[in-house]
């Protein structure tokens, strides 16, 4: 199952890469906070709520939650609520001095974990979207088409998701000294602000 495995931890690593998602600005966010540990627990929190739409897609469930009355829609409406709430966290957040402030030495991840699985977990559009790929793949024979390989590559996904956003926190541990407080707290309005257009987006989907 190295192939499946391997294929999974590629694309899971690539499509974690967009900066414009809320598990991005989350990650960033603890990441400018030195807090890494929870940046990384966020992560992998995220990249298992993933791994679990993937094997699910890879099972072809798809089908089943689409015959759900309305779960595709709460999911989304839900999802659209959580952006827009966190998108106003993200505004209103204080310009503390995080470049200037210490990581907690007893830093704890599980509920850092915890919301990352949750924000991804209502986002529907993931079955969607892995339903897609891996019907691709599929069709250009890239591994055989079994639950094992479908688990393995849901592993995959998993891993190269959260090594992503590893990665992505040792590049911001690496550069801390250079962030200066007084544009962070643009970053995060930032953040924000497309956290919220994001959300309303979401929403208006529903409503047309």
């Amino acid at each position: 199952m190295i192939v499946p495995l391997f294929a999974g931890t590629v694309l899971g690593f690539i499509g974690a890469m967009p900066i414009a998602g809320p598990i991005s600005a989350l990650v960033l966010r603890y990441g400018l906070k030195r807090q890494f540990k929870k940046g990384r627990a966020l992560g992998f929190g995220a990249g298992l709520a993933e791994a679990m739409y993937v094997l699910l897609a890879f099972l072809g469930f798809e089908l089943f939650f689409k015959s759900i009355p309305y779960f595709e829609s709460s999911m989304s409406a839900m999802a659209g609520i959580i952006l827009i709430m966190l998108g106003i966290h993200f505004c209103r957040a204080k310009p503390a001095r995080w470049a200037e402030s210490e990581p907690t030495p007893k830093e704890k991840g599980r509920g850092a974990f915890l919301l990352g699985f949750g924000v991804s977990i209502v986002n529907p559009t993931l079955l969607a979207t892995w339903t897609a790929v891996i019907a691709s793949l599929h069709r250009v024979a890239a591994f055989p088409y079994t639950p094992e390989s479908g688990g393995s590559f849901a592993f995959g996904v998993w891993i190269g998701t959260g090594l992503w956003f590893v990665l992505m926190l040792d590049l911001i541990k690496r550069n801390h000294s250079r962030f200066k407080n007084h544009w962070l707290k643009g970053i995060m309005t930032g953040m924000g602000v497309l956290l919220i257009l994001l959300g309303i987006w979401a929403l208006r989907r529903l409503v047309e």
